[in-house]
């Protein structure tokens, strides 16, 4: 069995614009965050989302991988209770060289971001016609993303669990946060941006 030897994985809440990060580091718009990442020849990493991981026979064959993770998949699905118990998240668990790259956003913007979501993907498109069962799954769990992100507690809850389930893991990892209210991502150590603010400190900063 051949498992990713690099990893990097960005993380964050749903809507916070982490498929927008990936395609701006794939397409070079981001190259200090990139070299800070150690992503500096973006074609010979995969990119794959957790849900297809979870759901995979086998794990990547790449050798280095950019995993796209949801940290609202422990409430959000049904066959597993915590980020411990995600298949998702197992080539993360298991590679050699880990950096975890987790975005944060404050409830007034992810609110915002899930209710445009929810208005684009209301509409009858060609995914909607392709596969209709598809097209109604998606749009009634972004109107389960906006009910739940009414609660700012909700949103703090599943970023304190991400964060204590990060730091549990192997000593050797990196992990970095990008704030997501900046308009350039800048890449901060986990430590230095835990000792410089919280998050009650930071969503009132945001808002």
């Amino acid at each position: 069995m051949t498992l990713p030897h690099r990893v990097i994985v960005i993380a964050g809440a749903s809507c916070v614009g982490k498929s927008t990060l990936i395609d701006g580091l794939r397409g070079g718009k981001h190259p200090r965050l990139a070299a800070v990442l150690g992503l500096t020849d973006p074609e010979i990493w995969a990119i794959q989302n957790a849900r297809r991981t979870a759901g995979a026979a086998a794990p990547p064959a790449a050798r280095h991988l950019v995993l796209h993770y949801d940290i609202v998949r422990p409430v959000m699905e049904r066959s597993f209770a915590s980020f411990d118990d995600d298949p998702g998240l197992a080539p993360a668990v298991d590679a050699s060289d880990l950096c975890i790259c987790t975005m944060w956003g404050a409830g007034e913007l992810l609110r915002a971001r899930a209710t445009l979501k929810t208005r684009r993907r209301a509409k009858i498109d060609a995914t909607a016609l392709r596969a209709p069962v598809q097209w109604w799954m998606r749009n009634r769990r972004m109107k389960t993303l906006r009910r739940w992100y009414r609660d700012d507690d909700f949103i703090r809850e599943r970023y304190q669990q991400w964060f204590a389930f990060v730091e549990s893991m192997s000593p050797g990892m990196r992990h970095l946060v990008v704030n997501a209210h900046d308009a350039h991502p800048v890449a901060t150590p986990f430590a230095r941006w835990s000792d410089g603010t919280n998050l009650e400190e930071a969503a009132r900063a945001a808002g």
